[in-house]
């Protein structure tokens, strides 16, 4: 993981933030650009606070960083609104198998499918 940029330094984009340490699949690459695109000041905010290492008081800035994905990024609007059914299943899945996520692969995979053909 990269240090946190110097103050009043430049910070790095999302898109090379998140992709340090894997290569992102064409369908995360195409929502990580739209994050960048649409919340990456919220992005920027809530990295630097997690990098002081005190992730309780980076709680507020986590979710004005999720509220802005929730309300402001098209894609993810569109994937909610296309993809309810599968969001839902998956959701039900992992509330049913709290202990066991692994039970629902096939649910992850179904809202998966679904969100690379938004």
């Amino acid at each position: 993981m990269r240090p946190p940029p110097a103050v009043g330094a430049s910070p790095a984009p999302l898109t090379a933030r998140m992709s340090d340490n894997k290569k992102l699949t064409s369908l995360g690459d195409k929502y990580v650009k739209e994050i960048n695109k649409y919340c990456s000041l919220e992005f920027e905010k809530y990295h630097e606070c997690m990098a002081t290492k005190r992730p309780a008081e980076c709680e507020t800035l986590h979710m004005n960083f999720q509220d802005c994905i929730y309300t402001k990024v098209p894609l993810y609007l569109d994937f909610k609104k296309r993809c309810t059914a599968s969001i839902d299943e998956y959701k039900d899945c992992l509330q049913k198998n709290t202990d066991h996520a692994r039970a629902c692969a096939s649910q992850l995979a179904a809202m998966r499918d679904c969100a690379a053909d938004v």
